[in-house]
């Protein structure tokens, strides 16, 4: 059952990677970048690296993106 939940954890983040680069929109993939954080830190905590796991959200999804988050809204870009 642990094998499935990982397979489909690594799919799910291998497309979310892919539409990080292939959508236009700027927030839509700053979005995507995020979900894909994620979806990496899940990962972790399922293979047991539960202090990687917090690191990891903590750092990317809290620090890094929100930093993105308001570069990209201070700069108003809409569409490339």
């Amino acid at each position: 059952m642990l094998n499935i939940i990982e397979n489909i954890l690594i799919i799910l983040s291998m497309l979310i990677s892919l539409s990080v680069i292939y959508v236009s929109n700027p927030i839509q993939s700053l979005l995507s970048l995020i979900v894909s954080f994620a979806l990496s830190s899940m990962l972790f905590m399922i293979l047991g690296i539960e202090f990687i796991s917090l690191l990891v959200f903590l750092i990317y999804v809290g620090a890094i993106a929100v930093l993105f988050l308001f570069i990209i809204m201070m700069l108003n870009l809409k569409r490339f």
